[in-house]
């Protein structure tokens, strides 16, 4: 897996939940709180470049750049899902569908009764645990935003639109 932030910290759970070892690259401060909710396998991008990698049967990637890079990396029958691209690679994305020996594909979640209930079940289990990176007031919006363009989120980043101030970050 590339990338932990906010959905990549989920992808991780649910990847455990189904008996997946998990290998992580990611930035120094995620590393650090990743293998607490899973990943067997942790390194920093700055330390551990793409090309320092093994093979990978299965790539998820919340980064959304050097795919090709990436697919040298999978296994003969290797898949590599993403949800972020650049616009150039796009035209990688859709020719290596096509084409590819191993391709790239773009995931996009429809939300359904029985992937909603699977999920709620893992949650009801401890399976996947949320955490809050940061909370902020609505009037805290461009605070928010700028956490978000940060690297080293680990969980999500909430606004909390009543103000009530009962939401609280699980960082430390």
């Amino acid at each position: 897996m590339r990338g932990a932030g906010g959905v990549g910290f989920f992808a991780v759970q649910i990847a455990k939940s189904i008996g997946a070892h998990v290998t992580v690259l990611g930035s120094k401060t995620v590393t650090e709180q990743i293998k607490n909710y899973g990943a067997d396998e942790v390194f920093d991008y700055h330390k551990t470049s793409l090309e320092d990698l093994g093979k990978f049967d299965l790539i998820f990637d919340s980064v959304g750049t050097n795919h090709n890079i990436l697919r040298k990396h999978l296994t003969p029958n290797g898949r590599l899902l993403t949800i972020a691209f650049q616009p150039l690679e796009l035209v990688k994305l859709i020719f290596s569908v096509r084409f590819g020996k191993h391709r790239i594909r773009l995931v996009i979640a429809f939300p359904n009764r029985e992937n909603l209930t699977h999920l709620a079940r893992l949650v009801d289990n401890g399976d996947i645990v949320t955490n809050i990176d940061s909370v902020y007031t609505i009037d805290e919006i461009v605070k928010a935003h700028k956490r978000a363009e940060q690297r080293g989120i680990l969980g999500k980043i909430v606004v909390d639109i009543a103000g009530q101030g009962n939401l609280k970050s699980n960082k430390k």
